[in-house]
């Protein structure tokens, strides 16, 4: 109830000061109005006097066409011609000041329609920091003034704003095109890469493979050093000192039993030739005696 009662007082002041507004508004127009009716009627004044000065030439000039009206008769024409414009003149004017007069009349009329207003205000202009209503119209002329300005204020902040929300648009499409080519360079990437992890996996397996096979090859490598030296020592063979072969040497320690070998297989060629040798000398002596028997009988 109360918060109704506050909207009610405050539509009444809005519709006071509204009105008050208007009635300085008509005070100003009225005063206008005023001012312009008092230059008509000073310039009809003017008019009159001179459409008297005027008529009175005229007059005079009547006077003397008696024995100068063929001389002066086309300047009477002309005096003539300048009364009547001079009376049409006037008589715009006078319509002018007469509709100047309906508008004032008009114009008081909606002040009186005003008035009950302005005499409130009048009145309320007293219990507040304004020295008289015009003083208080004048503060709520530059108050709807600055409204105005903010209005073209605001106006303005919001076309920059959806000028703004437009280039941020353009930039977000701008992005999702960026994004949209980093992803398609991403997946050609992604796809070089996973080809790529696919060769040095298999470039990788054939490493290890390489590894295993040079691992045993170099196991291998190594029993067969260990054989040729303990063949080699075995032989006879020396290592180390001047006469001797350096133990890493296995192409030399394999030299040195290729001579022995080779020696001992012609020394065992004769041993086994000498052996045959003796064989035969003993088959040769067995034989023998059987023949001698083989007589006797």
């Amino acid at each position: 109830m109360s918060f109704n009662r506050m909207s009610e007082d405050q539509e009444v002041r809005h519709k006071r000061n509204r009105a008050l507004f208007e009635l300085q508004m008509k005070r100003r127009e009225l005063d206008e109005a005023k001012k312009e009716k008092k230059e008509l009627q000073e310039e009809l004044e003017s008019l009159t006097q001179r459409e008297v000065e005027l008529l009175q030439k005229i007059e005079d000039m009547r006077n003397l066409r008696l024995t100068k009206e063929m001389s002066f008769k086309s300047e009477l024409d002309q005096l003539w011609e300048k009364a009547d414009k001079a009376k049409r003149e006037v008589l715009e004017k006078q319509a002018q000041v007469e509709k100047l007069k309906e508008k004032a009349a008009q114009r008081k009329q909606e002040m009186d329609k005003y008035s009950v207003y302005k005499d409130f205000l009048d009145e309320a202009v007293k219990y507040t920091q304004f020295e008289d209503t015009d003083a208080m119209v004048n503060h709520f002329e530059k108050l709807l003034s600055i409204r105005e300005k903010l209005r073209a204020k605001e106006t303005k902040r919001q076309e920059k704003q959806s000028q703004q929300r437009k280039t941020l648009q353009e930039l977000e499409e701008r992005r999702q095109l960026l994004l949209t080519q980093h992803d398609v360079e991403m997946s050609k990437l992604q796809a070089e890469l996973d080809r790529t992890r696919a060769e040095a996996d298999a470039w990788e397996t054939k490493l290890n493979h390489s590894r295993q096979t040079a691992t045993k090859q170099a196991l291998e490598l190594s029993r067969v050093r260990m054989a040729t030296l303990n063949m080699y020592e075995k032989t006879g063979g020396k290592v180390g000192g001047a006469d001797g072969v350096d133990m890493h040497d296995t192409v030399q320690q394999l030299d040195k039993i290729k001579v022995f070998i080779l020696k001992n297989t012609e020394i065992l060629k004769e041993y086994q030739k000498s052996l045959r040798q003796d064989d035969e000398k003993k088959q040769e002596r067995t034989r023998t005696p059987v023949k001698g028997k083989e007589n006797k009988a």
